[in-house]
């Protein structure tokens, strides 16, 4: 039997038989099941009745409570750890977890907006301010170290203001082909207020702390015109060269003379000294000091004399002696230091002095340092080093 498509109400067709009554309650019957299974309109939206849908054929939002608790949405269970196929759910300090963040948002639009100022650990990013980073000296790119931990760069610039240095260095390896502009803020030239160039020009006004890396205490200074009262001095005049118009205040006649003063390294009063008289006969003088106390002059030579092979014999190498017309004798040279004991070295004289010596003045070769003269003889003395090894030792001894 043919039935309506919505509520199912039969058909009839010429080939039923029809009865009035039966059919007439049969229809009633149909009719009231249909409307008794409906809702009624005033029940949309109310408690215990039906939900209507809205424009878009979804259920309103305003039917749904605050406290639904749904196992799964859209059939994907929520899920604190990265798992797949889960909805993302924020932990208890509100993170979220997941294991690739994939942003779609075209350039020109931050895919992030981070409040934080904190580095994020272990973050590897493929640019930073929009530049790569290379260890090379790549242009645009941002510095990074190499496997040394080096920076390679073609300059470094820097913009710190004068007054504050611009790179701090711990090592003191020279740098090869560094070529400044300054050293210890002066430039390299030979005129006034500039560190020397090595170009065979004078450098006038040059105070050099060594010269051929000896101190001024290595070498024999020139202390110009003083008083007799400086040349008395034995504990405290250095060695050197002076001259001095008072030759009977140093017990000599005459006035003028040039003055060789050789003090005693440990500046305890021991000292000698040799006079030239500058007019008159020229004659040469000779004293030494025992302890801050003159002996008297001995006259060692006059403008007079005669020299020559015969008279004055003597050697001229670096170590030599020259023997006076009078029976002095100078003896001077250069002793390595010993090979097995650098404090104490035994000095020989190039020749025995016949009778005594009157005085032994040493100096140290290549270092600061302080010497002694003991174990004195006629033949050797020994040289006492104070302090570290040195080069060697000058000497000069004068006796007869």
């Amino acid at each position: 039997m043919a039935e309506t498509p919505k509520f199912k109400f039969p058909l009839l067709d010429d080939s039923m038989t029809a009865d009035v009554p039966r059919d007439f309650n049969a229809l009633a019957a149909l009719v009231e099941a249909a409307i008794l299974t409906r809702e009624d309109s005033v029940n949309k939206g109310k408690p215990n009745g039906y939900a209507g849908l809205d424009a878009s054929g979804q259920l309103p939002k305003s039917l749904f409570g605050s406290g639904i608790d749904a196992d799964k949405l859209g059939g994907s269970p929520a899920d604190i750890n990265p798992n797949a196929n889960t909805i993302a759910k924020r932990g208890p300090t509100g993170n979220l977890a997941g294991q690739v963040l994939v942003s779609q948002i075209p350039t020109g639009t931050a895919p992030l907006t981070v409040a934080s100022q904190t580095v994020v650990t272990n973050l590897n990013a493929d640019m930073v301010d929009g530049w790569h980073v290379s260890t090379t000296a790549a242009a645009s790119t941002v510095a990074g170290r190499d496997s040394l931990g080096d920076i390679t760069a073609q300059r470094f610039i820097a913009a710190m203001e004068t007054g504050t240095a611009p790179f701090i260095v711990l090592s003191t390896t020279v740098v090869p082909n560094l070529n400044a502009d300054m050293v210890d803020g002066y430039h390299v030239r030979n005129t006034g207020g500039g560190i020397p160039l090595a170009n065979s020009v004078v450098s006038a006004n040059l105070n050099a702390d060594m010269v051929d890396g000896l101190h001024a205490a290595s070498f024999a200074k020139y202390g110009g015109g003083v008083p007799a009262s400086t040349l008395n001095n034995a504990a405290t005049l250095d060695s050197g060269m002076y001259t001095t118009s008072e030759g009977p205040g140093i017990g000599l006649p005459g006035s003028w003379y040039h003055v060789i003063h050789m003090r005693h390294a440990s500046n305890d009063g021991h000292a000698a000294q040799i006079a030239i008289e500058y007019f008159n006969s020229g004659s040469m003088y000779f004293r030494s000091a025992n302890g801050t106390t003159w002996g008297s002059w001995r006259k060692t030579a006059s403008g007079t004399d005669t020299w020559s092979s015969e008279t004055a014999p003597g050697v001229h190498n670096r170590n030599g002696y020259q023997k006076l017309p009078n029976g002095l004798i100078f003896q001077w040279g250069l002793a390595d230091p010993s090979t097995t004991d650098y404090r104490n070295t035994t000095v020989w004289f190039p020749m025995t002095f016949p009778n005594y010596v009157c005085t032994v003045i040493c100096t140290p070769h290549g270092y600061e340092n302080q010497i002694g003269v003991e174990n004195l003889t006629t033949s050797s003395f020994l040289a006492h080093s104070y302090f570290s090894p040195i080069k060697g030792y000058f000497w000069f001894a004068i006796g007869k």
